[in-house]
This record gives structure tokens, C-alpha cells and sequence, in this order.
């Protein structure tokens, strides 16, 4: 990964995933400009990503990360924190993850409303913040086809980036390049983490 990276900022705007467009969007500020995180909620064969959120997450790359300014930052190390790797900085257990639709009918029950209920509640919060960990990309000379800001901006990959199995994807497959996304809400100070996996990945 190129550009793996950790965004900082504030949500400002959602939209839930859909058929369309199978990610759940988010634009986040910083100091100077916004940035679109695109987080998978369906996998592009259309099966169900796997999930594990931590309410009261508790690990030492909080302590990495918490002083960090707002804005884009290039993540150069490819063997410690604050890099994210679900394994080998004891992360998540992989048998911990569970599979759940994008979509179903009925309140807090599928994965658009998991990762929505804690989004509205940073959007709602103005001394809460967000942490995206991926694939950054931009700036592009173009608006940001979800949200219509200028220059369109982000980072993506919102997932596990290892353990692909499939012959066509394993050149994406690297260590201490995982994604995910972490809330700060400091009052009372609580720490929220979502990770994310696709079923294809071991």
C-alpha cells in the first residue's frame, strides 16, 4: 500500500451504503479541508463483511495516537504502532468477527446501522473525534462524487489488508497495513473500535 495512512478529524456528513455503492461514506474535517472515509460494508461479490466492534477498546495505540494532530498522516512503518496490524499488535481474534448484511429491514440490525449509530453520535459530539486507518487518495482535481466537496479527497481500504486467499487479489496482501476505524468520545472518555474482514480473507 502506497499511501497507507491515518486520518484524524470530525465527522461532519454520512450516507449509508447501498447497492450503488457498497460503502458506508463519511466526510470528516480537519483544520484546513474535508476528506471522504469509505468504509465496505458489502464485499464486490456482494457476500457480508465480517465486523468486531469494541465499546470500551483499551490498547496501546491509544496512546500513539491521541496527541496527533487532526489532517492526513502518512503511516511509514511497516513493523510497529501506530501501524495497525489485527494480528500481530493483538488487534482482534479472527474467530472474535462476525458476518452482517449492509442492509436489513428493522432498527440496529444490520452493518450500515453498527458503524452509523457511532458516526452520528461523533457528528453530535464537538469534542469527539475519528480516527480512519487505509488507503489515503487525492487530491484529485475533480469534487467528491458523494458529497460534491472540492478537491475530492479520502482514504479507503477500512479493512483487514492481509490473508487474501484469492490468486487475483493476493498482491494487495500486506502486513502492518490494516484499516479500521476508532472513536474517541471524551466525556465520558470512552475509546470505540470497528474492524472489518471480508470472508476470503484467513
Amino acid at each position: 500500500m502506497d499511501r497507507y495512512s491515518l486520518l484524524i478529524g470530525k465527522a461532519v456528513d454520512s450516507r449509508l451504503g447501498s447497492g450503488e455503492n457498497p460503502h458506508y461514506s463519511i466526510t470528516v474535517v480537519d483544520d484546513t479541508r474535508k476528506y471522504r472515509i469509505a468504509v465496505n460494508v458489502q464485499s464486490n461479490d456482494n457476500s457480508d463483511v465480517e465486523y468486531v466492534i469494541f465499546s470500551n477498546w483499551n490498547h496501546p495505540i491509544i496512546d500513539q495516537i491521541k496527541d496527533m494532530s487532526p489532517g492526513l498522516h502518512t503511516i511509514d512503518s511497516k513493523k510497529e504502532m501506530p501501524a495497525l496490524d489485527y494480528i500481530r499488535s493483538n488487534i482482534a481474534d479472527p474467530k472474535s468477527f462476525n458476518s452482517l448484511p449492509m442492509h436489513l429491514m428493522g432498527p440496529n440490525n444490520d452493518l450500515n446501522e453498527r458503524i452509523n449509530q457511532y458516526v452520528w453520535r461523533d457528528r453530535s459530539d464537538p469534542y469527539s473525534r475519528i480516527y480512519a486507518f487505509g488507503s489515503a487518495w487525492g487530491p484529485e482535481q475533480m469534487c467528491d462524487p458523494i458529497f460534491g466537496f472540492f478537491p475530492g479527497n479520502g482514504i479507503h481500504d477500512i479493512h483487514m489488508n492481509q490473508g487474501e486467499r484469492d490468486e487475483k487479489l493476493k498482491v494487495d496482501n500486506g502486513i502492518w497495513q490494516d484499516g479500521g476505524i476508532i472513536f474517541h468520545f471524551p466525556k465520558p472518555d470512552q475509546w470505540v473500535a470497528i474492524f472489518l474482514k471480508f470472508k476470503s480473507q484467513s
